[in-house]
């Protein structure tokens, strides 16, 4: 059985995804992971933390003090998270983002983050305080941006 792999950037990590097979043709093997490298990269510049493009980079600006637009598929995406933070009863919260800042920042300078700090960012993190689009809340997106899709306004959570 034959691997072929490909390797790139996205989502704050190095990716790798490799196909194995000895039946199709390596141009399809080639092609299918062209595609996978494709979407990786959309999901990149929609939904990760660590670009200041994104979605989600743009929601995290504004939480807590103003209403944000963004694609529908973002508030899937978002909704999905809310779900597994509630099934998980916060094990998972999608607000902790903040607080992983904190503690990483800390450690590169090699101290505990300062108890103030935390505090603070504490009561910003709870998936419970993650807003939910508003019924009613799609709007055309006025830009003509985003493949003519409509946006959906979500409210910038505490967090």
């Amino acid at each position: 059985m034959r691997q072929i792999q490909k390797t790139f950037f996205a989502l704050g990590t190095v990716n790798t995804v490799a196909v194995f097979d000895q039946e199709l043709s390596e141009e399809r093997i080639i092609k299918v992971l062209d595609q996978i490298k494709m979407q990786t990269l959309r999901f990149d510049h929609m939904f990760s933390a660590f670009r200041e493009d994104s979605e989600i980079a743009e929601i995290n600006r504004a939480a807590g003090k103003k209403l944000v637009t963004v694609s529908k598929e973002t508030i899937d995406v978002i909704e999905k998270a809310v779900e597994i933070s509630k099934d998980s009863r916060g094990t998972f919260d999608i607000t902790s983002g903040s607080l992983l800042r904190i503690w990483r920042k800390a450690k590169r300078e090699n101290r505990l983050p300062c108890m103030e700090e935390l505090k603070r960012t504490m009561n910003l993190t709870n998936y419970k305080h993650c807003n939910r689009p508003r019924k009613g809340g799609i709007i055309p997106n006025g830009s003509g941006a985003g493949s003519g899709r409509n946006r959906q306004r979500l409210c910038g959570g505490r967090g």
